[in-house]
């Protein structure tokens, strides 16, 4: 349903149950992949296609003026669903614009945080869904438990005309991105830069500054994204985590993750404003960057 939903009309919102009024509209997932029924052009749906015994869960995720914006967890296809395609999250990031993924993210990520935590990880007793905010409550020993959502910083490091990029065990032959990891306990943004990039290729940075950030649920994650000038030392990969790095110059770059991504979106504003092009340079696709 192109435009069915715009940075204008979406707000984030929560609620357990459906609004009395039924105006909703519907993002069906199973197994964590958003449901695509046959003849259908969006996984954004304005009708309630299934049965009620083919549901695991459902909540209101937002709302698009007076429309719920429903997230509903499927029981996988039996012979009574009709022909659906299942899409992995990777492939709407692919389809969908940046704030209908964002949306479909969303669901995806409250729905998993419910069915992961309907039993209390302190007591083990069965949880309740908190009446007033995104919670599940153990009603045993009071413990709550709130979506969980992992910080994680991306860089770009960069050295006048050229930019260090590296690739992982699982990218795809020839596909170089910028590099992520985890913020650790104890840390800030900027001292998990220094420490990831000197971990994975051996090399310092200096001059860390935020650009922007993404929503990345794969499967629940804020990607922090920065620039970082290099600050010396020779590229030492670490081979747990990394296969290959190198420097590239900004005109010439290898091939990239997907345009939609914060890894490419971090590298083309850096090379057009290298190149004081008008437009970003494209490059092509050939597979997924997690």
């Amino acid at each position: 349903m192109p435009g069915a939903i715009t940075l204008e009309q979406f707000i984030p919102a929560f609620r357990s149950t459906a609004p009395d009024d039924a105006d909703s509209l519907y993002i069906a997932l199973v197994a964590g992949k958003a449901v695509l029924r046959s003849g259908d052009e969006s996984v954004f749906a304005r009708n309630a296609w299934w049965s009620r015994e083919q549901v695991v869960g459902e909540y209101v995720i937002g709302h698009c003026g007076a429309t719920a914006v429903m997230a509903v967890e499927l029981k996988p296809p039996q012979d009574s669903f009709e022909q659906l395609q299942l899409l992995p999250l990777f492939q709407c990031l692919m389809q969908y614009s940046a704030l209908e993924f964002s949306v479909i993210g969303r669901a995806s990520q409250i729905l998993q945080w419910s069915a992961d935590h309907r039993f209390c990880g302190r007591c083990g007793n069965a949880t309740q869904l908190h009446a007033k905010e995104m919670a599940r409550v153990c009603e045993a020993c009071g413990h709550q438990s709130f979506p969980r959502l992992a910080p994680c910083i991306i860089v770009l490091i960069h050295d006048g005309d050229r930019v260090l990029l590296a690739r992982g065990p699982q990218f795809p032959e020839g596909m170089f991105s910028t590099l992520a990891g985890f913020v650790e306990p104890g840390e800030t943004l900027e001292q998990a830069v220094a420490r990831e990039v000197l971990e994975e290729v051996g090399v310092r940075v200096a001059d860390i500054s935020y650009i922007e950030s993404q929503d990345w649920p794969f499967p629940h994650q804020l990607m922090v994204g920065f620039w970082a000038r290099y600050g010396g030392g020779d590229i030492v990969v670490d081979e747990h985590e990394i296969t290959e790095a190198a420097w590239w110059p900004v005109d010439a770059l290898p091939s990239m993750p997907p345009q939609q991504s914060i890894s490419a979106r971090l590298i083309r504003r850096y090379v057009t404003s290298r190149l004081k092009a008008t437009e970003a340079p494209s490059w092509s696709v050939k597979g997924k960057v997690s």
